[in-house]
């Protein structure tokens, strides 16, 4: 009896299987059948619609192709886009039609005396020609409602209309207008650019517009030499549109029929084996993913009798749920914790990187280098240089009081204010006042940063500086390298009120000025000792006169790395190198 019961089991298994199969393969079946019937319908519609819109287009672009001063009244449609929108009176066509311009043939050398000619005259013979190419392209046109439209295809004109046909008042009434976007795509761009034959024409169907839908054919228009235009012909076919979604709809309304019939047999049959142990299988998980109570799940999973797979299923699903809570808490919080550092990090660094100039201007006045290496993926420090004008460069290090993500995001804030307030004050001490005053308005962190910024004039070399509560530059005079502690002021938002003063001093051709962070000076070897301001003047005074701005920093890098060691580096170490030539 035992053996027979689990035939049967077996049996119906089997018939399930393949009920499902044959279910799914008629629906399958049915679902192309109708995709078939729609796309051919599609398909014969488009393809006589090309067809059509070729045969126009071809057409329209030969009459333009023949006419002998198209190139002449595109570039008057371009120039002049206001005055040939305006209706040609009888004055303007009295006039062009005494002149030998509009004759059917045109010479070359009579369109150059042409333009010439008085402004007047040359819109009147523009207007004059545009009527006709438009008169001969009317009378070309099958004249079914649809629109052909010239337009521009250059990337700094692209969608301008020039002509659109059929017209009610002027030829060029719409000048100058803009096809939407959408009409013309990405996709017919590229083709028109890259377009070799001048019998290409390109097509494009699903145009949507105010709830109509288009197609469209484009022939690219040469002139001088290029496909600087194209034209548009724009077929609606909303009609068809909607008796195609009918036919659709139809079809699925069949395809429901059908589908609900057989799928209502086939769950009388599996209802009592499957669905419904399924039903609880699912209640039971659903509830555990909410409550992560493995006790209860084993309670609403005991209820699952099938005598089955699926009761089987249901005591491993218990089992792995008791084991993964032993887990899931611990990797849950560590997983976020590493997710939300990584996050943090390649934000902050990325932030950092994009705010830093890495190009250097070639300037017979002078040259620079900088160079940054934060201690952690990411720092505080910064650096700027920039032309106000032809003679005015400023020069920026600064370094922001903490670090992470919240310091790279200051250290933005603050270099483009500062940049901001240096484009429009020459005057270091104002700029460092300015960008203060908007940097304190929002700053709950209390955060601050230290500066040194100079604005030199490179025509007679002088400059004028602020120290923000920074280290004092090395300024080499007379070939020798000099750190002075120079008058400063506080750090920019650490005192906020409290003035900044500035002072100045002159270069001569052959001078430089080396900035640097604490980085550099507070980096310590094995024995902790700090590397110190006279080891960065011994060691700048090493370098030979004719040693270029990279390699002076690499020269102190060098020195800052050798003197370290091993021993772990805390700060952000950076540096710039600037040459005053004169």
């Amino acid at each position: 009896m035992s053996i027979r019961m689990k035939k049967t089991n077996k049996r119906k298994k089997i018939l399930f299987q393949v009920g499902l199969v044959v279910f799914l393969v008629f629906a399958v079946l049915i679902v192309l059948l109708g995709f078939l019937l729609v796309y051919g319908s599609r398909s014969a519609f488009f393809s006589g619609q090309q067809d059509y819109m070729k045969a126009q287009l071809l057409q329209v672009r030969m009459i333009i192709a023949s006419d002998p001063m198209f190139e002449w009244t595109a570039e008057m449609w371009e120039k002049y886009p206001l005055e040939m929108r305006k209706d040609a009176s009888k004055e303007d066509n009295k006039a062009a039609a005494n002149t030998p311009y509009m004759a059917d043939t045109v010479s070359p050398e009579l369109i150059e005396k042409l333009k010439k000619e008085d402004l007047s005259l040359q819109l009147s013979v523009a207007k004059a020609r545009t009527t006709e190419i438009t008169s001969t392209m009317m009378l070309s046109m099958a004249m079914t409602g649809d629109q052909i439209i010239l337009i521009d295809t250059r990337k700094d004109r692209m969608g301008t209309i020039y002509l659109m046909l059929p017209y009610d008042e002027y030829p060029t009434e719409e000048l100058g207008m803009m096809l939407p976007e959408m009409m013309v795509t990405d996709e017919v761009k590229e083709k028109i650019a890259s377009s070799k034959n001048k019998n290409d024409v390109i097509f494009t169907y699903d145009l949507v517009e105010d709830g109509k839908y288009y197609c469209a054919g484009f022939a690219p228009v040469y002139c001088h030499g290029e496909a600087r235009y194209a034209l548009a012909f724009y077929h609606e076919w909303t009609e068809y549109h909607s008796e195609l979604n009918i036919m659709v709809h139809w079809m699925l309304g069949i395809l429901v029929g059908v589908l609900a019939i057989g799928g209502a047999l086939l769950l009388l049959f599996i209802s009592t084996t499957t669905v419904g142990p399924v039903k609880r299988l699912r209640y039971g998980i659903r509830k555990y993913a909410k409550e992560k109570n493995p006790e209860q799940l084993r309670t609403d999973m005991e209820v699952v009798k099938s005598r089955n797979e699926l009761e089987d299923l249901a005591v491993e699903i218990t089992d792995m749920a008791e084991e993964v809570d032993r887990y899931m808490n611990d990797n849950i919080r560590l997983a976020g914790e590493r997710e939300a550092a990584a996050a943090e990090l390649s934000i902050a660094t990325r932030v950092q990187q994009e705010q830093l100039p890495t190009e250097y201007p070639e300037n017979p006045h002078f040259s620079l280098q900088a160079f940054i290496r934060p201690a952690r993926e990411v720092g505080g420090d910064f650096y700027d240089f920039f032309l106000t004008d032809n003679n005015r460069l400023v020069i920026l290090v600064a370094d922001v009081s903490d670090k992470g993500m919240g310091a790279a995001f200051f250290m933005a804030i603050s270099k483009a204010m500062i940049k901001a307030c240096a484009m429009q004050d020459s005057d270091p001490v104002q700029v460092i006042t300015k960008a203060e005053s908007m940097l304190t308005e929002n700053n709950p962190g209390g955060m601050f940063v230290t500066a040194w910024i100079a604005i030199i004039d490179l025509a007679t070399g002088h400059v004028e500086a602020c120290n923000a509560g920074h280290d004092y530059p090395a300024v080499r005079r007379n070939g020798k390298y000099l750190i002075e502690k120079t008058v400063h002021g506080p750090a920019v938002s650490f005192l906020p009120g409290v003035p900044h003063v500035g002072y100045g001093f002159d270069l001569v051709p052959g001078d430089r000025i080396f900035l640097y962070t604490d980085g550099v000076v507070e980096a310590i070897d094995q024995n902790k000792e700090r590397f110190g301001m006279e080891r960065i003047e011994e060691t700048l005074n090493k370098a030979p006169a004719e040693a270029t701005d990279a390699e002076i920093i690499d020269l102190v890098k060098t020195a800052v790395d050798s003197f370290a060691g091993e021993a772990p580096q805390f700060d952000d170490m950076t540096m710039m190198s600037f040459t005053y030539r004169g």
